[in-house]
C-alpha cells in the first residue's frame, strides 16, 4: 500500500514538472510569434545553472581617435570601469553557454566604437530550470573624455570607478542604475522604464533623470537639470547648482540640502526640503490638500494655510517654488 502511494506521489510530481515546462513552452512560443525575426533554440535539459559567470569573449581596441562608445544589449548587466590601460577592453561573461554568433561584436567607424549584442537566440526552456547571468564589462582608459551611450532592455548598469566623460546617456527598459563613485560630465541623461537609480556623486553642466516606476536616490547633485519619477520616491542629499526641476507624480520628495533656483512638485506625496547653510532664498509654496510648515519664518497667504511665502537671508535671493496636490510641505534650516 505504501509503495503504491509513493508511486502516485512520484507521478504527481512528474506531471507538475511537465505542466510547468509546457506552460513555459507555450508562453515563449506566443512571444516568438510576435518576433518572428528571432531564431529559436529548444532546450530540453535539466540545467540548474551556475551562479558564477564564465568569460566567453574578450576583445580590445586602441582608444586613440575614439570619440564615442556605444553599447546596445538585451538582457545583460553592464559594468563600466576606468583603468590605467590605454586600450578599450570588453569582456562578455555568462553562467550558461552561448554560441559564437550570440556573442557581442565590436566595430569602430569614424570615431564611434559600437559594442553590439550578438544574434538573438530564443531559448525555450522545457524542463530547463535556472536563471542566466549575462554580463558585459567595459574597461576604458582614465584619460578617455569622449561620450558613453548605454542601452540595455533588461539588465543593470553599474559604474565601478570614478568616471570623467563628456556626454553620458543610459537607457533601460528594466533594471537598476548604480553609480557608487563620482561621475563627472558635460551632460548626463538617464531614462528607466522600471528600476531604481542610486547615484553617489553626479557633477555636470546639465542632467536629466527620468524613471517611470522606481525610486531615485542621489547623494550629491551639482548642475542644472530635471529629475522626474512617475511612480516612486525622490531623495537628494545635496542639490547644488543653477536651475533645477524635481517632480514626483506619485511619491515623496526629500531634499537634504538645497541651493540655487528651482521648482519642486509632487502630485501625490509629501515634500521635505532642508535649506543649505548661509543660503539666501525666497520660497513660494502651495498645496491643495495638506499642511505647510517648517522652522523658517513662514507667511501664510490664506486662512486655510495652503499657500505661503518665506524669505531667508538677504538679497539677491534664489527662488524656490514648491507645489503638491495631495501632501504636506515641510521646509527647515539645515
Amino acid at each position: 500500500m505504501k509503495k503504491t502511494r509513493m508511486i502516485q506521489i512520484i507521478e504527481l510530481i512528474l506531471l507538475a514538472v511537465i505542466a510547468i515546462g509546457l506552460i513555459a513552452f507555450l508562453s515563449r512560443m506566443s512571444k516568438n510569434t510576435l518576433h518572428k525575426e528571432e531564431n529559436t533554440n529548444f532546450d530540453f535539459s535539466f540545467n540548474l545553472g551556475s551562479s558564477i559567470g564564465k568569460m566567453l569573449k574578450e576583445e580590445q581596441v586602441n582608444s586613440t581617435g575614439i570619440e564615442k562608445i556605444r553599447l546596445d544589449f538585451d538582457s545583460a548587466d553592464i559594468e563600466v570601469t576606468a583603468t590605467d590601460e590605454k586600450v578599450i577592453r570588453v569582456i562578455e561573461s555568462s553562467n550558461k553557454p552561448l554560441k559564437k554568433h550570440e556573442l557581442f561584436t565590436l566595430t569602430n567607424q569614424n570615431g564611434i566604437l559600437e559594442i553590439i549584442k550578438g544574434e538573438r537566440i530564443t531559448h525555450i526552456p522545457f524542463l530547463n530550470f535556472g536563471f542566466q547571468q549575462h554580463k558585459i564589462e567595459l574597461f576604458i582608459p582614465k584619460s578617455y573624455r569622449g561620450d558613453l551611450d548605454i542601452v540595455t532592455s533588461s539588465g543593470d548598469i553599474s559604474a565601478l570607478s570614478e568616471l570623467k566623460l563628456n556626454n553620458i546617456t543610459t537607457q533601460q527598459a528594466s533594471g537598476d542604475l548604480q553609480i557608487d563613485y563620482p561621475l563627472e560630465g558635460r551632460n548626463f541623461n538617464s531614462n528607466l522604464a522600471s528600476g531604481d537609480v542610486a547615484i553617489k556623486h553626479l557633477e555636470c553642466n546639465k542632467y536629466t533623470i527620468g524613471v517611470a516606476s522606481g525610486d531615485i536616490d542621489v547623494d550629491y547633485l551639482k548642475g542644472s537639470g530635471a529629475i522626474e519619477a512617475s511612480s516612486g520616491d525622490i531623495t537628494i542629499g545635496a542639490l547644488i547648482g543653477g536651475k533645477y526641476s524635481i517632480d514626483a507624480s506619485s511619491g515623496d520628495i526629500n531634499i537634504q540640502g538645497v541651493s540655487g533656483t528651482g521648482e519642486v512638485h509632487a502630485n501625490s506625496g509629501d515634500i521635505t526640503v532642508k535649506l543649505s547653510e548661509n543660503i539666501s532664498l525666497e520660497m513660494d509654496a502651495k498645496c491643495i490638500s495638506g499642511d505647510i510648515e517648517g522652522d523658517i519664518d513662514i507667511e501664510y497667504k490664506n486662512k486655510k494655510g495652503s499657500e505661503a511665502t518665506a524669505a531667508v537671508g538677504e538679497a539677491p535671493y534664489a527662488k524656490l517654488t514648491i507645489n503638491t496636490n495631495s501632501g504636506d510641505i515641510t521646509v527647515n534650516k539645515n
